[in-house]
């Protein structure tokens, strides 16, 4: 049994996930006002777990704890298919719960230095971490429902395995621009429109000054 994946990203008016490439997305948060942290930070609470990607780690050395909304911090989830993680990132020092999933290819001394951190290594993957088997993983584990707050690569991997359920836009009253400035999901381009990924809408809401569109897989 694999848990529903809602994937929950953050973008500019006009779909942009940071304001320039290979920029951290942390800058984004100064045009987020109290109302839409307390809703992220509540669908934090509500899931089991939440995942990013190993460049997401790394860029904005996150907390993805539970501090705007009441509830229990989720397991912090990371894919690094070599376990090359800085060991100073907040979620391998703060005494949360972090579980950092590797590949076989994962060099010994990689995840011994993650371990003596507290993490959790878990191996899933031959040269690279697979994202099914991870997920088939958490779910034996008791993970019903894991929340993927990015980055562009990591959900590129999860819609083009159809293993997405759910997609949270929160969109920021602002437009960015810029003719290589990345959007919520990389990888690379499609070839035909018709390997689309087709979505059916569920709500529109207005949160704070901020649009929340909820889309589900049909």
């Amino acid at each position: 049994m694999k848990p529903q994946v809602i994937a929950y990203c953050e973008v500019s008016a006009d779909g942009k996930s940071t304001h320039r490439r290979h920029a951290s997305s942390k800058p984004m948060m100064k045009f987020e006002d109290e109302a839409i942290r307390r809703y992220r930070h509540g669908l934090r609470a509500r899931c089991d777990a939440i995942l990013v990607g190993a460049n997401t780690a790394k860029l904005d050395n996150p907390l993805l704890t539970v501090r705007d909304a009441m509830g229990p911090d989720p397991l912090r989830v990371v894919p690094s298919s070599r376990g090359d993680l800085p060991l100073d990132l907040n979620l391998l020092t703060d005494g949360g719960r972090t579980l950092i999933a590797v590949s076989e290819a994962a060099p010994d001394s990689h995840r011994s230095a993650l371990r003596a951190t507290g993490a959790e290594v878990l191996v899933a993957g031959t040269d690279r971490v697979d994202l099914p088997a991870l997920l088939t993983q958490l779910g034996q584990r008791g993970v019903l429902s894991l929340m993927v707050e990015g980055g562009a690569t990591i959900l590129a991997s999860l819609f083009r395995a159809g293993m997405v359920d759910r997609l949270i836009v929160q969109h920021l009253p602002v437009v960015f621009g810029g003719d290589d400035t990345p959007a919520m999901v990389g990888g690379p381009p499609l070839q035909n429109v018709d390997d689309a990924i087709p979505l059916s809408l569920v709500e529109v809401q207005r949160v704070g000054h901020h649009a929340v569109i909820v889309y589900e897989r049909r």
